[in-house]
């Protein structure tokens, strides 16, 4: 692990929420000796190579962008996104759907196939109505209020 990775790891370790590259390398930067600062692209490698390994989950911000966390189940899961307030809950994986990914595999002679589902809807806390995750999706945090504007969508990719 060179120190880029540690310095990463380290950053998203104290977050609680989806950080984008952006903003891991603002924290290292104001962190870190001006001479052992990485470049934003070093970042974006990083954070690439961790989310390839399984270190970290993905999602995407409604803008587009590519948002990372340390991962906080060691099976395969995915993400559900409240559109509202930004707030992430993990999916376990389905048997339904790695059957489906398996048997497209099997119809088309693909092998090791990657997919990404995409889940993203209202929480129970923003919709109003009573539900067991009502009170924890108000406590959205602020960053995850900014970042819900419009719809969005959410990915993890597994293999």
């Amino acid at each position: 692990m060179t120190r880029y990775d540690q310095a990463v790891l380290r950053v998203l370790d104290r977050a609680s929420c989806f950080r984008s590259a952006q903003e891991v390398h603002a924290l290292i930067a104001d962190s870190a000796e001006p001479e052992r600062r990485p470049s934003l692209s070093t970042v974006y490698r990083v954070l690439h190579q961790l989310a390839e390994s399984g270190a970290l989950d993905t999602v995407q911000s409604p803008a587009g962008e590519r948002l990372y966390r340390m991962c906080g189940n060691d099976g395969r899961h995915h993400h559900l996104r409240c559109r509202r307030c930004g707030r992430v809950e993990e999916v376990p994986e389905r048997e339904p759907l790695s059957r489906l990914v398996s048997s497209i595999g099997r119809e088309t002679g693909y092998r090791s196939l990657h997919y990404s589902f995409e889940l993203s809807g209202v929480c129970s806390g923003c919709d109003g109505a009573p539900g067991p995750r009502a009170a924890e999706s108000r406590g959205a945090t602020p960053r995850d209020q900014a970042a819900a504007p419009g719809a969005a969508s959410t990915t993890s990719s597994t293999s």
